[in-house]
């Protein structure tokens, strides 16, 4: 997926390069840069953002969002999360996600969320044991066979951020075939020339 940042400039506004000052040079600065933190010639000030514009959405519907670009999201006013769809609010028309897993553990073979899964099971003493909880559910409902992922031999694994599937009808619009035909075409909608900076690929 591919998305455009599209900027809304301040009446006066004038870019903040990130130039070179001799007087601060040093050992951490050795260019002297305003923002040793960031790369010569950025804009340190940049204009706030208008809206996102909708490039393509890839070449399959399934994307994963991490947690840090939804918090980010969420934030700017840019992203929602309701009944189960995580929702982009971006133009010519919103991207809807249906949520297939969220943050949490997931069983490798069932994919049914199993709650605490890395806690580790209690004797009858109440004493830990070597077992985790997600290897109790591998072991007990799977009876023990081997996990279907060789990246989590365990039999359960771990979902730090949101795997979604977008609407069809909308991939099937904004894929990434179709912008490259529309392109090809000479409409690609290139959008605003205000947006000077580069675009932002989320995936």
């Amino acid at each position: 997926m591919e998305l455009k940042r599209i900027y809304r400039f301040p009446e006066g506004w004038k870019p903040n390069r990130n130039t070179r000052d001799p007087e601060r040079v040093s050992k951490h600065n050795p260019l002297g840069l305003k923002d040793a933190g960031k790369r010569e010639g950025d804009v340190l000030n940049p204009p706030p953002v208008d809206h996102f514009q909708i490039k393509h959405t890839g070449v399959r519907p399934e994307q994963n969002f991490s947690q840090k670009m939804i918090e980010a999201g969420q934030a700017a006013g840019f992203l929602t999360i309701s009944k189960g769809e995580l929702i982009l609010h971006t133009k010519p028309e919103d991207l809807h996600y249906t949520i297939v897993r969220g943050p949490g553990y997931y069983c490798c073979h069932c994919g049914e969320q199993i709650v605490d899964a890395n806690l580790f099971v209690k004797d009858e003493e109440g004493e830990p044991t070597e077992q985790t909880i997600g290897m109790q559910h591998a072991e007990t409902v799977h009876e023990g066979k081997e996990s279907p992922d060789q990246n989590n031999p365990s039999g359960y694994r771990r979902v730090h951020g949101y795997e979604t599937v977008l609407e069809d009808k909308q991939h099937k619009k904004f894929n990434l075939e179709e912008f490259q035909r529309k392109r090809l075409a000479g409409g690609d909608g290139k959008g605003s020339r205000k947006s000077s900076q580069r675009s932002q690929d989320n995936g």
